[in-house]
């Protein structure tokens, strides 16, 4: 079933979701795109591990539809100096520029670098940053504005996510040396934290609570879901997203557990009962 009913059970829960969705626990994946080669290098050895992180935001419709998405790192203050990487967002979102015509500019970590952008295609751009180790630093590296489609209906994502490219990509200190190149496979293998857009349509119907597969009812499938996912997520093969928390998570502790299925089913027996 496509995702047409999706949970937003009080206005204080959308509230909660609108004001901390980004302060959710993130997990870095790769970058996009190209893989980058790791032959020779022993990651082991980094000594500087940076993440470079993209707004990660849940909203409803009614909410404004131009939307700030921020870029920033954590981890390198005083350890980088020049880079290039792309961004690329959801083709359904429109990029849009400001009175200069330029779509990134850039903020409080780079104010000391020189900072520089291209675009590439209508869904994305290309940044490059040239500095020095003794002014680089943590924090927002550039922001951009985005403006979601008029038409959502039920529940919409919209990925926005950093790519590498082998030819001309990379993250590295002044020197370029073995702490440089080291820090860079680290960054674009394992230092992207990629963001996205969640959109819930209010307009549909609210469907009941532990009804995993919007079937009108809560049964024992729906806890064997739960228990499903609860597995996926333990064995690291799945990173919960907000929507699927806000699906699986029954008695709203933030966690996806066996507890939740376990709920699910003394719903369900209580019901089989009445």
């Amino acid at each position: 079933m496509k995702k047409l009913f999706k949970k937003i059970v009080s206005l204080s829960t959308a509230a909660i979701l609108l004001a901390s969705a980004t302060a959710l626990q993130a997990f870095a994946d790769a970058a996009k795109g190209d893989e980058y080669d790791l032959t020779g290098i022993d990651l082991s050895k980094a000594t500087v591990k940076p993440t470079i992180s993209i707004t990660q935001e849940t909203i409803t419709d009614k909410a404004d539809p131009v939307r700030t998405i921020e870029v920033s790192i954590m981890g390198a203050q005083g350890k980088y100096a020049n880079a290039g990487f792309s961004v690329k967002v959801d083709e359904r979102l429109k990029l849009l520029k400001d009175d200069d015509g330029e779509i990134p500019t850039a903020a409080s970590a780079l104010n000391r670098a020189m900072f520089t952008s291209m675009p590439e295609g209508d869904n994305g751009f290309r940044v490059i940053i040239a500095g020095s180790d003794s002014k680089s630093k943590d924090g927002v590296m550039f922001a951009f504005k985005v403006e979601l489609p008029g038409d959502i209906k039920g529940y919409e994502e919209y990925p926005i996510e950093i790519y590498y490219n082998k030819d001309t990509d990379l993250f590295t200190n002044e020197l370029m040396d073995e702490e440089g190149k080291l820090m860079e496979a680290w960054i674009f293998t394992q230092g992207i934290e990629h963001g996205y857009i969640e959109v819930y349509d209010t307009s549909h119907d609210i469907p009941i609570k532990g009804d995993i597969n919007f079937d009108r009812k809560v049964d024992a499938v729906d806890a064997s879901l739960i228990l499903d996912m609860y597995t996926l997520i333990a064995t690291g093969k799945i990173v919960p997203k907000m929507i699927q928390i806000l699906d699986y998570d029954y008695n709203g502790d933030g966690a996806i557990d066996a507890v939740d299925a376990s709920d699910v089913l003394k719903v369900y027996a209580a019901n089989s009962t009445e």
